[in-house]
């Protein structure tokens, strides 16, 4: 169950981790690990991170299955 917070945010438009993993179609550590390196910035509440929807889209072009598998396509 999330916290009041948390659906606060959701409503001015973050993403948890799991939501933002489910809409690029990468796993789950994948989000996680671009968090803890500093790839992907985040708040926390609680323990749940919540990513921005701007974030958000930039997340997906450069970590979708396609690009990670794909050398061609890597980000710049």
């Amino acid at each position: 169950m999330l916290s009041k917070a948390v659906h606060e945010a959701k409503e001015r438009g973050y993403v948890t981790a799991n939501e933002l993993a489910d809409k690029c179609g990468v796993h789950r550590t994948t989000v996680s690990l671009a968090i803890r390196y500093g790839r992907l910035a985040s708040k926390k509440v609680g323990n749940v991170s919540l990513i921005s929807k701007e974030d958000v889209e930039d997340f997906c072009k450069q970590y979708t299955i396609m690009n990670v598998f794909n050398p061609d396509k890597q980000r710049a």
